[in-house]
């Protein structure tokens, strides 16, 4: 029993190895493509997931303002507060996502260039290989990924 638990691990192991070298491969190739596509998708996750935050502590200050405190100013300047910054991250992210669109058509651009290359360099019986044929279909697909 223990060894089949403990080769489960190994396996599990090497699996997270391989799916963390994968990310890293992605990242790297992105970067080199293009540094900028990658550093506005970091404020735009960062953006998306400190918005729920929002949702659920100027709530919880409000109804804390309005039971124990019972202060109708502080309610205000919390509500105000809430609504502010969702606005503001609202415009925020819409203002990222319009920039991250735009860059993303530059980077499908640049990814087919290096495609193209790539292909160039593949000795002419290689293409024509179903195989061969099959993976430059896959890589030429990267498709949106929200």
């Amino acid at each position: 029993m223990a060894l089949s638990l403990q080769y489960c691990l190994l396996v599990e192991e090497a699996r997270m190895k391989k799916f963390f070298a994968d990310i890293k491969y992605i990242f790297v190739y992105t970067w080199k493509i293009d540094k900028l596509y990658l550093l506005l998708r970091l404020p735009s996750a960062l953006l998306e997931s400190l918005m729920p935050f929002i949702n659920v502590i100027f709530p919880a200050l409000i109804v804390e303002d309005l039971t124990i405190y019972m202060d109708f100013d502080r309610v205000c300047r919390h509500a105000a507060y809430m609504a502010i910054l969702l606005v503001a991250s609202h415009i925020s992210k819409n203002i990222l996502q319009m920039l991250i669109t735009n860059r993303y058509n530059l980077f499908e651009y640049k990814h087919a260039i290096t495609l193209g290359r790539k292909i160039m360099s593949v000795s002419f019986p290689e293409t024509e290989n179903q195989e061969t044929l099959n993976l430059v279909e896959r890589i030429r697909r990267i498709g949106y990924i929200e």
